[in-house]
């Protein structure tokens, strides 16, 4: 199983607490990661046809797994932007999100 991941979220670009989850994103086209994740996440469910990403919550880890590489640019483009700013609060960690997410036409 091949796949490419990182850290995202407070852990990499804000002030994580220690009530902070911590944010992964993986990359991976592979069908056996896919059916794990349905499996064993605490959301279960199924992934909508078409869907780029999906989240799976395992208690303080929050994996975001990517299908599609333009869904996983975006997130690495991203994560680099505000970790490069330093600090950075919520909101504008969801505004930097957003609009790298329109620039790779990936849908939330």
């Amino acid at each position: 199983m091949k796949m490419e991941a990182f850290l995202t979220g407070s852990q990499e670009y804000g002030t994580p607490t220690p009530q902070s989850d911590i944010d992964m994103v993986v990359y991976s086209k592979d069908s056996k990661l896919i059916k794990l994740l349905r499996e064993f996440s605490e959301q279960g469910g199924s992934i909508p046809d078409g869907a780029q990403q999906m989240s799976a919550r395992f208690g303080k880890l929050n994996v975001l797994v990517c299908f599609t590489e333009a869904a996983y640019k975006a997130w690495e483009d991203g994560t680099l932007e505000l970790s490069l700013k330093g600090t950075s609060t919520r909101d504008e960690a969801v505004a930097v999100f957003e609009r790298v997410r329109a620039e790779y036409n990936v849908e939330q």
